[in-house]
């Protein structure tokens, strides 16, 4: 009699050899089942293993560059750091120009960075209390933005990298000036945005324009009203016309890049290629670029918008990708005053305050699996050492000499401005 079984069920036939048991063969078979389990265990466990090495390598490395930005911030203008508010108030160091700044918020950085060709990048890091009105360049271009109109809300938990602004769509903006660094004939637009609405009365949802006037713009970069992004140069007399395949959605952050080389231009959503279009572009020469502008107020997005930035070449499909598949770090240092006992040594109570030493603890951080986050921290003393030995000034005359002083002798007729404090002899890790 033929039994039916069901299509799902497969059978397993074993057979023992010649002087094999079947018990030998189970038991062969549940030791192969435990060596493959363990060796799965143990890949996953070398992956996860590396995984974290790559971010401690990683965190390590931005935590010791921004340890030299502060000291070099110190070495500088000591001040600037001796002022900052004790505690737990955080803030980052940035390059404006040749000079190193420091910002009160948390900088976001990738691991897959891309430095060539970048001259603008708007982070939105800034915390409120200190940069109401302020989007800080942190390229080095010292394209600083300014916001306008009705403030947008800096929005510090709900962003990609560290900080970002939430726009509401009515009437702020941030207009980040009409530097020549925008003047190239290829560039790229890089930035996460995260639509809170997407307007329909509006054909366009302006992210970036460059505009002239009232009705003129350079060019547009924004979302449709059917949430597809769209660039857009027609009104200055360009003819390129790029709009991406597929729709954005309310609720999620995309990264979006537009980039344009000779007649060629190209969108990509979330580092993939999704539209290209050939046309001309004209350099729109002397444009504020705006960041969520509108035109006479209209047209302007309801968005998150994070990482702005602006490359002076077309960026490849490989950097794009490179972009979108980094790791988001954030880095900040906090300050603490010093105290010092009797002896000299530091002491974490009572003693004296040391007004030429800082102690700054600077963090890195990423995000783990779920809500929990990764952090690495360096502590660090910062001091401020003047090394002065001798500073004279207005001397005159040297010994009866009245010409050229061939063999100067230790003597001078006149001196003033003659000052000899006590010096100082740093010797570093002792």
């Amino acid at each position: 009699m033929k039994t039916n079984r069901p299509s799902s069920c497969q059978t397993i036939k074993l057979r023992a050899r010649e002087g094999q048991s079947l018990i030998e063969v189970l038991i062969g078979l549940a030791i192969g089942a435990i060596l493959i389990g363990a060796a799965s265990l143990g890949i996953v466990f070398i992956l996860r293993s590396s995984t974290t090495t790559q971010y401690l390598q990683s965190g390590t490395q931005l935590n010791q560059d921004l340890v030299d930005r502060v000291r070099s911030v110190a070495g500088a203008t000591w001040q600037d750091l001796h002022d900052l508010t004790k505690g737990t108030t955080s803030y980052f160091v940035s390059a404006s120009g040749t000079e190193q700044i420091i910002i009160e918020g948390k900088e976001g950085a990738v691991s897959n960075e891309i430095f060539d060709g970048l001259v603008g990048r708007w982070g939105f890091d800034e915390a409120t209390s200190t940069a109401t009105t302020t989007t800080f360049d942190t390229s080095g271009k010292s394209n600083h933005g300014t916001i306008t109109s009705g403030a947008a809300t800096r929005a510090t938990s709900t962003c990609k990298v560290s900080y970002c602004l939430n726009f509401n769509g009515i009437d702020d903006g941030v207009n980040v000036g009409s530097s020549s660094n925008y003047n190239s004939s290829s560039f790229s637009l890089a930035m996460w945005i995260n639509p809170i609405t997407i307007k329909s009365g509006d054909q366009y949802n302006n992210i970036v324009m460059g505009r002239e006037s009232y009705l003129s713009s350079g060019f547009r970069f924004g979302i449709r009203n059917s949430g597809q992004m769209l660039f857009w140069t027609g009104q200055s007399g360009g003819t390129l016309s790029l709009q991406s395949n597929s729709s954005l959605a309310v609720g999620s952050f995309y990264h979006v890049v537009v980039t344009y080389s000779g007649t060629t231009g190209n969108i990509y959503v979330n580092g993939i290629s999704d539209g290209s279009a050939s046309g001309s572009y004209v350099v729109p020469t002397g444009v504020s670029l705006w960041i969520n502008g509108g035109i006479g107020g209209a047209q302007e997005s309801n968005t998150y918008i994070d990482d702005v930035r602006w490359y002076n070449r077309a960026l490849s499909a490989d950097e794009v990708q490179r972009l979108w598949n980094s790791t988001v770090f954030t880095r900040y240092f906090t300050i603490e005053n010093v105290m010092r006992d009797s002896n000299g040594d530091i002491t974490a109570a009572g003693g004296n305050d040391d007004p030429s030493t800082q102690k700054i603890t600077s963090y890195v951080e990423w995000p783990g699996a779920g809500t929990a986050t990764g952090q690495v921290s360096i502590i660090d003393y910062v001091t401020r050492w003047a090394n002065r030995i001798l500073n004279q000034s207005d001397w005159s005359g040297g010994s009866g000499e009245s010409g050229v002083l061939t063999d100067p002798s230790n003597r001078y007729y006149d001196a003033t401005s003659v000052s000899n404090p006590a010096g100082s002899i740093r010797i570093e890790g002792l």
